[in-house]
């Protein structure tokens, strides 16, 4: 005999699978069977029987539900009216039983404003659904806005434009920054087409000569773009690729090297540069997840790659200085054994120990080490 609580569960599981294909949608035929017990598990508790029947009776389903009875005959006690089944017939109906009325209400108002402000788009319909949560996640200025920016975009293609040189009115210079993941899956969605026209400012990485000797400019700490520093005249005898600014400000001088702040996942950016590529190169990043899934990228890229400052030990030493790992990198591959060792180590504690913890002292030893064996 099954319960309301189990009724909502179900509803519940139903609507977050579904709700989204309902936005285009939304007829619904499901049932719930109650679970009718047998004549003898009745009269083996005839109170619960009772307890149960009178739950159901009580219930009050809401709008696109209904609870179906079932009339069984039974010698010992005759007819007995039981309640079969709870029968859904709209997308409203599970919503309800969910108790995510609201959500739904949202989801289905918010479809209409963006269907009806592009009523000629042919690939709408189907895309829509898989936007329509992140766009209720928004509130109505911010829904408004959106709606703003799309239309604008729209109808300048090929502005070339900075995001934020993009004029709309209500909407402040930094919004699109934040937004621009939404904006771009909602003009797909609409268009059917990828990108939305506007320029993007390179990535700018921040260069240190940590060796004068290795450098034919008198340029020894340069933040700049990979075109740039490709024509930066260096010879270095090892690039050192550290995640952190801090620590590439810290870094002390190191013989033949030239230091370079890779940001984070943008390093694979650094394969453009002739005297990053031609060069061996160390990497020393966080010890944590991402620290490892950076340098995975990094290799892939470079494949000269070797870190340093990245081993057990380490985390052992300063174990105390580490704090828990906000999100986590899964499935990291082109690691050697004794990195993924101590990735699925850091993996499974969920610890991030971050460069800047590891004393300059001790890293500059590490390092020179490391560079007496390349």
């Amino acid at each position: 005999m099954r319960t309301l609580p189990e009724l909502r569960r179900w509803a519940a599981t139903k609507y977050r699978r579904n709700h989204r294909v309902w936005i285009s949608d939304p007829d619904v035929d499901v049932s719930f069977p109650l679970g009718l017990p047998t004549e003898q598990e009745a009269l083996a508790d005839p109170d619960a029987l009772a307890a149960w029947r009178r739950s159901w009776h009580q219930w009050h389903p809401p709008e696109g539900a209904a609870l179906e009875w079932a009339v069984r005959n039974w010698p010992s006690w005759g007819p007995q009216r039981l309640p079969l089944r709870v029968r859904v017939t709209s997308a409203e109906g599970i919503a309800g039983l969910a108790g995510q009325q609201s959500a739904w209400a949202r989801c289905r108002q918010l479809a209409g404003i963006v269907t009806s402000r592009w009523p000629e788009s042919s690939s709408l319909a189907d895309s829509l659904p898989h936007l329509v949560d992140d766009i209720a996640g928004l509130d109505d200025a911010d829904v408004e806005r959106l709606m703003a920016m799309a239309g604008w975009l729209i109808d300048h293609p090929d502005s070339g434009l900075l995001p934020r040189q993009v004029a709309v009115h209500g909407i402040d210079t930094k919004w699109l920054e934040k937004h621009r993941g939404l904006v771009e899956r909602l003009i797909l969605a609409i268009t059917g087409q990828e990108g939305i026209g506007l320029a993007s400012e390179p990535q700018r990485f921040r260069v240190r000569v940590l060796d004068v000797s290795v450098s034919g400019t008198t340029l020894h700490d340069l933040t700049t773009g990979v075109d740039e520093l490709d024509r930066l005249v260096v010879a270095p005898r090892v690039v050192l690729i550290v995640e952190n600014l801090t620590t590439l400000a810290a870094l002390p001088p190191l013989p033949g090297v030239v230091a370079v702040h890779g940001r984070g996942y943008a390093v694979v950016q650094l394969d453009r540069v002739h005297w990053i590529r031609d060069s061996p190169i160390l990497y020393w990043g966080d010890l944590d997840t991402h620290g490892f899934a950076i340098l995975s990228r990094c290799r892939a890229r470079l494949p000269q790659t070797r870190s340093v400052l990245m081993t057990r030990a380490l985390v052992s030493r300063f174990e105390e200085l580490a704090v828990p790992e906000p999100g986590q990198a899964h499935g990291v591959s082109g690691l050697t054994d004794e990195e993924r060792e101590v990735f699925l180590d850091l993996e499974r504690r969920g610890l991030r120990l971050e460069q800047e913890r590891i004393p300059m002292d001790l890293a500059a030893q590490v390092l020179n080490r490391a560079l007496l064996e390349i």
